[in-house]
């Protein structure tokens, strides 16, 4: 009987192919393992059989129940199915199909063997003495045995139910369990608290008996939305209860079977929170649907640190603009989509003139303050797509999508201006800085952002070589004045 184990998944599924074409569906385990349980003592009882009676067993009008191992496997499978509801003739039904299956492995796995007729033989013989004993266990189990199997069945149920509530509501996260109409079967306690109910683990479990858990769907949502206690959730439909829950009516359908995963903000008891929510199917042995899991995971606090990061990650700690890191990488982005769609773009480049004297002077503190009243003031002048950020010390640069060399120019001059009349205040004594910079914008030769960089710097230095506090682009045609007016300077690109 070695096939019998080496062959135990194939006999699992074959059984369960029969369990499901046949209908078997009712009052049966409705996880494969309870089934592969059952297969395994049903083979280890049948090579204990053939041991035990020395080939196969006859089937005398005498039947001992002491030490037969076969006859002692269909006492306890009796008790157990007795004990779930099982009558008789289902059971004879379905162990019919166990026959076959174990039949058909046999014929599959010995099909050139000559000894195939005497093997099946043996096995027939040894179902045969199963049956004979189970039929007779079954008859005589008396009202007084059944009643004891029922209670002490009733014992496991309940300490299973208690296992199970246990550990529903020590849960972290706020979980669901749903009807295929999407109705609370079930909550537990985190759920009871993200609603604002009780807040007491298995409150909304032992709010009502099983009829009224039962009970249709609450129909008036804003009925059921006021009213926090645990008899208005259970029962009511979990959109009514969670509005922000996105639609979820093709799962409970059948559908889409498979886990959805999402990511959702909502209003809380606790405020304004975010949720990744898993919405799991839950399907019996026949693969019917019963319902859904849905588990709400907050994941507030893990966003909050994310975008925290994210902001030391990209943002200068003195100023509060872009580090020079975040500033490169958008503009290698905007170049590239400028190229592509054949969009202008501009860049600035900012020094302040003279700064190390402010520091000299005033202190390092002070010289703090002014560049952070700098960036304030500068920040007035660009628009929510512009971009400013510090590339080091007294040094910035200024992102501009979307503009052109006039419009460049102007908001270049208007920063500059502001700069200009700046005053800052350092213990009653006011500190007073200009601004140079630099000014380009993307051209058909460009090969790439580090180009326009390039010569955005040349147009910065020219403006500290001929006196500072100004505004210099550099151009590549001699009559670029036509374009910045008569307040910004250019210089010609001879690269």
């Amino acid at each position: 009987m070695r096939q019998l184990r080496v062959g135990e998944d194939w006999l699992v599924h074959r059984v369960l192919h029969y369990v499901r074409c046949r209908g078997f569906g009712n009052n049966t385990p409705t996880l494969e393992e309870a089934w592969r349980k059952t297969v395994r003592e049903l083979s280890q009882a049948l090579e204990a059989g053939l041991v035990y009676h020395d080939g196969a067993p006859e089937l005398g009008p005498n039947l001992e129940l002491d030490d037969d191992p076969l006859a002692l496997f269909a006492v306890r499978i009796t008790h157990s199915h007795q004990a779930r509801g099982v009558d008789l003739p289902m059971f004879l039904g379905l162990f019919k199909y166990y026959r076959l299956a174990y039949r058909e492995l046999l014929e599959q796995q010995l099909h050139a063997s000559a000894d195939l007729v005497e093997i099946l033989g043996i096995l027939r013989r040894l179902f045969d003495r199963i049956e004979q004993a189970l039929c007779r266990a079954w008859t005589r189990s008396g009202e007084s045995e059944l009643l004891a199997d029922m209670q002490d069945r009733n014992r496991t149920l309940t300490n299973e139910k208690n296992a199970y509530l246990t550990v529903f509501e020590s849960l972290s996260q706020a979980a669901f369990l749903l009807d295929t109409m999407g109705r609370v079967r079930n909550l537990n306690h985190e759920a009871m608290r993200m609603l604002g109910g009780l807040d007491r683990p298995g409150s909304a479990y032992y709010s009502q008996d099983e009829e009224e858990r039962s009970a249709p769907a609450v129909e008036d949502a804003e009925e059921a939305a006021a009213i926090r206690d645990p008899g208005a959730m259970v029962g009511a439909h979990i959109r009514q209860l969670v509005p922000f829950l996105p639609p979820i009516d093709g799962l409970l359908a059948g559908q889409t079977p498979d886990r959805a995963l999402l990511e959702i903000r909502g209003p809380t008891t606790q405020g304004l929170r975010d949720f990744q929510v898993s919405i799991s199917p839950m399907l019996d042995l026949t693969s019917r649907l019963l319902g859904a899991v849905v588990i709400f995971q907050d994941v507030t606090e893990r966003h909050e640190l994310e975008s925290h990061l994210r902001f030391l990650a990209t943002t200068d700690a003195l100023t509060g603009v872009a580090n020079r890191r975040s500033l490169l990488r958008r503009a290698e982005h905007e170049f590239r989509r400028a190229r592509r769609y054949g969009r202008p773009m501009a860049l600035l480049l900012l020094d302040l003139d003279h700064f190390k004297k402010v520091n000299d002077t005033w202190g390092h503190f002070a010289g703090d303050e002014a560049l952070k009243a700098v960036c304030t003031a500068c920040l007035g002048s660009l628009r929510g797509s512009d971009m400013l950020g510090r590339l080091g010390g007294e040094e910035f640069a200024v992102l501009l999508p979307e503009t052109d060399v006039e419009d460049a120019c102007g908001t270049a001059e208007r920063m500059r201006h502001v700069v200009e009349l700046l005053e800052v205040d350092w213990h009653g004594r006011k500190i007073r800085v200009t601004v140079s910079i630099g000014l380009a914008t993307i051209e058909p030769s460009d090969p790439d952002i580090y180009s326009l960089m390039r010569r955005a710097d040349l147009a910065l230095y020219t403006a500290k070589d001929v006196g500072r506090n100004r505004v210099v682009l550099c151009a590549d045609q001699p009559d670029a004045s036509k374009l910045t007016g008569d307040r910004v300077e250019f210089v010609l690109d001879d690269v």
